[in-house]
C-alpha cells in the first residue's frame, strides 16, 4: 500500500513538473519576444504595453472566476478545464498571425497559467505529505522553464518563426500533461467535488450569526425568559397563601393594581435571579437559547455549542471572506509583489536594450540572472520552508530578498548582478505566500479566497502595465523602473502589518 502511494506521488511530481516547465516558459515569452512582436506587427510602445496589460486582465478574470468554479465543481475538473484552455491558447499562437489573435492568446495563456499555479498550490496538501517542500520544488521547475526561455530562447528569439516553434513545443507539453493527469487523478477523492460536505460546511458557517447580533437577541431572550419564570414564581407564591387572604386582596384591588404589583414583584424576581446565578450560567443560556433563537422546552436546558473556527457571520462565502482584514492585506501584498517580480520579467529586457543600449544577448542575460536565482533558490530552500513555520520563513526571505532587490536598482547597471541574489531571496515568496493564505481562511473557502485575492492583486499588474508605457515616455526608463523597488518595499511593509494585525485561524 505504501509503495503504491509513493508511486502515485512520484507520478504527480513528474506530471506537474513537466507542466510547470511549460508554464514557466510560457509566462516569460511575452517579454522575450516583445522586440519581435514590435517589429513583426509594427507596434508602438502603447500597443506593446497592451499585450502585457491584456495578459494580466486574463489573470484577473480567471483568478476571480476560477477559484469559485473549483470550489463548486472540484479541483480535478477545474484543473483539467484550465489546462484545456491553456492548450487552446498555444494552438492559437501556432495557427494565427494577427495582432488581435495574439491579444486573445495572451489573455487565455496567462490567465490559465496563473490559475493552474494556484490550483497546484491548493492541491498540494492533498497530493503530497510535505506540501511546503513539494510546491517549492514544482515552482523551482517552473523557474527552470522561465530561466531557459530568457537565457536560451531569448538569444534565439530573432524571428516570428521561432515564436511558432516554441508555441508548438508548449502545445505538446500541455497535451501530454493533460492526458497523464486526467488518468492518474481519476477516482482521487481528495480532488473530487463533494457537494454534501461543502453544503454542510457552508451551512454551518451560514447558520452562525455575528457576535453583535447574537448579543442583542440574547438580551431580549433573557428578559423574556426571566419574566416568564418570575411570573411563574409569583403564581406559585400566591398559591401558597390562604384562600381567605386571596379573596380579600382580589376584592380590594382593581385589575390595574394587581397588574402593578405583579410587575413590581417580577422586577424583584429578575434582580434576585440575576444576582443568584453566575455570569457563566447566564452566558451559557444566552448562547444556547437566544443565539439559536429556539428555547429548549423539552428539557428546560440549552445545549452547549463549541465556537466555530471561523467568524460567525450569516452571509455568503464571498461576504465572509471580505469581512476578514487579512483578505485586504493579502491583496496589497500580492499586488505590489506582482509589480516587482513581473516587472523584471516583462520590462527588463526592453529596458536594457532601449534604455541602456545593451545588445540583445547581454540584455537577455539580466532578467535570466534574476530568474536563475529564483530557480536555484526554490531548489535549495524547499527543505528550509518545510522546517520553518510558513510565516517566519516568509519574513526572513521577503525581508532579505527585498533589501537586495532595492539595492540592485538603486546602484544601477553596475549592480545588476545583484539581481541573482535578489532572486535567491524572493524565490520562495509566491508559492509560500499562496500557502500562507490557507492559514487565514476556512479550508472549504480556501480556493475561493485565494482566487479572489489573486484576481484583485492582478489589478495592480493591469494598472501598472497600462500606464507604464506613458510613464516611460514622460520620465524615461531610468525613473520609470524605480517603481519596481518601491513596489517591493510596500509588499514587505504590508506583510509586516499582516503579522501584526492578521488573525490566523489554523495551521497546515
Amino acid at each position: 500500500m505504501k509503495s503504491k502511494f509513493e508511486s502515485r506521488t512520484i507520478a504527480y511530481y513528474l506530471i506537474l513538473g513537466l507542466l510547470m516547465l511549460g508554464l514557466g516558459s510560457s509566462d516569460a515569452l511575452r517579454g522575450v519576444f516583445a522586440p519581435v512582436f514590435r517589429e513583426h506587427f509594427a507596434l508602438n510602445t502603447s500597443q506593446l504595453s497592451l499585450i502585457i496589460t491584456v495578459s494580466y486582465i486574463g489573470n484577473f478574470v480567471f483568478m476571480l472566476l476560477g477559484g469559485r468554479l473549483s470550489d463548486h465543481f472540484g479541483l480535478r475538473r477545474a484543473f483539467c478545464g484550465s489546462l484545456c484552455c491553456w492548450i487552446g491558447a498555444e494552438a492559437l499562437y501556432l495557427l494565427t498571425d494577427h495582432y488581435p489573435a495574439l491579444l486573445v492568446g495572451v489573455f487565455f495563456a496567462m490567465g490559465t497559467s496563473t490559475l493552474l499555479n494556484m490550483l497546484m498550490n491548493v492541491m498540494s496538501p492533498r497530493l503530497f505529505t510535505v506540501p511546503g517542500a513539494a510546491i517549492n520544488i514544482l515552482f523551482f521547475i517552473q523557474a527552470i522553464g522561465t530561466t531557459l526561455t530568457q537565457g536560451g530562447i531569448g538569444r534565439l528569439a530573432t524571428s516570428f518563426f521561432a515564436w511558432k516553434l516554441v508555441s508548438l513545443g508548449l502545445l505538446l507539453i500541455g497535451v501530454i500533461a493533460l492526458l497523464a493527469f486526467a488518468r492518474l487523478s481519476s477516482g482521487d477523492a481528495g480532488l473530487s467535488y463533494d457537494r454534501r460536505i461543502r453544503e454542510e460546511v457552508i451551512g454551518e458557517i451560514s447558520r452562525k450569526v455575528s457576535e453583535k447580533a447574537a448579543g442583542e437577541k440574547a438580551a431580549g431572550e433573557i428578559s423574556r425568559k426571566v419574566s416568564e419564570e418570575a411570573a411563574g414564581e409569583i403564581s406559585r407564591e400566591v398559591g401558597e397563601e390562604t384562600d381567605g387572604e386571596i379573596s380579600r386582596e382580589v376584592g380590594e384591588k382593581t385589575v390595574g393594581e394587581l397588574s402593578r404589583e405583579v410587575s413590581e414583584e417580577a422586577a424583584g424576581e429578575i434582580n434576585k435571579r440575576i444576582s443568584g446565578e453566575t455570569a457563566g450560567n447566564i452566558h451559557k443560556k444566552d448562547r444556547a437559547e437566544a443565539g439559536e433563537g429556539i428555547p429548549q422546552k423539552a428539557t428546560g436546558r440549552a445545549s452547549e455549542r463549541k465556537k466555530p473556527p471561523y467568524p460567525e457571520e450569516k452571509e455568503a462565502p464571498y461576504i465572509m471572506i471580505l469581512h476578514r482584514p487579512a483578505f485586504w492585506l493579502f491583496i496589497l501584498i500580492f499586488g505590489t509583489y506582482f509589480i516587482g517580480e513581473h516587472g523584471v520579467m516583462n520590462w527588463m529586457n526592453i529596458y536594457c536594450r532601449d534604455g541602456l543600449g545593451m545588445s540583445a544577448r547581454d540584455a537577455a542575460l539580466i532578467p535570466s540572472l534574476f530568474y536563475g536565482g529564483m530557480m536555484l533558490g526554490r531548489l535549495l530552500f524547499a527543505p528550509v520552508i518545510a522546517k520553518l513555520k510558513i510565516r517566519k520563513a516568509l519574513l526572513i526571505f521577503l525581508g532579505s530578498g527585498t533589501a537586495v532587490y532595492i539595492l540592485s536598482f538603486v546602484l544601477g547597471q553596475r549592480a545588476f548582478f545583484l539581481l541573482f541574489a535578489a532572486g535567491l531571496g524572493l524565490s520562495v515568496i509566491y508559492p509560500t505566500m499562496t500557502m500562507c493564505i490557507q492559514l487565514y481562511f476556512h479550508r472549504e473557502l480556501t480556493t475561493t479566497a485565494t482566487g479572489a485575492i489573486m484576481s484583485a492583486g492582478t489589478l495592480f499588474d493591469i494598472a501598472f502595465n497600462a500606464i507604464f508605457g506613458l510613464v516611460i515616455a514622460r520620465v524615461g526608463y531610468g525613473m520609470g523602473m524605480m517603481i519596481l523597488p518601491l513596489a517591493m518595499c510596500l509588499s514587505l511593509g504590508t506583510y509586516l502589518a499582516l503579522l501584526r494585525w492578521g488573525e490566523q485561524i489554523r495551521e497546515l
